[in-house]
């Protein structure tokens, strides 16, 4: 396996695992603020964003940790944190050396879309590889 991102792709490092932290972190504030209407008196309910991150930014390590522990225990399939390109139908060559092997998958990942809207270079816009990474609520 080849990849110079986190081991489990786009899910883990910027797409569901991150956003269903948040997500979640959201309902959970959303209830405390509705909580009076059950009868329950929470007093100076606060989002606490930066802990937010810190939570969401420890399950996506947890999670690219995990995998990484998983892929170790298996004996014939080895990571290679690095691009590489295919040069015949069993060889990759990543960087100076050339690796063969029987079968080759090769999933690409994602990339944003940026709409050619006009003046959208001049905005600090957010993507789903950005959104993660903000400090202050946008």
């Amino acid at each position: 396996m080849l990849g110079d991102g986190a081991l489990g792709g786009k899910c883990i490092e910027n797409g569901c695992i991150p956003a269903k932290a948040m997500i979640y972190a959201a309902k959970i504030y959303k209830t405390a603020l509705n909580a009076e209407k059950f009868g329950v008196e929470i007093k100076d309910i606060k989002l606490n964003f930066k802990k937010v991150l810190e939570y969401t930014n420890k399950l996506v390590r947890d999670a690219i940790s995990d995998n990484e522990k998983q892929l170790a225990g298996f004996k014939n399939i080895d990571f290679i944190k690095q691009k590489g390109h295919c040069i015949s139908d069993s060889s990759v060559e990543v960087g100076n050396e050339v690796h063969t092997t029987d079968n080759i998958l090769i999933s690409t990942g994602t990339k944003p879309f940026i709409p050619p809207i006009e003046g959208i270079g001049d905005v600090d816009y957010l993507t789903h590889e950005t959104i993660f990474n903000i400090e202050k609520i946008p």
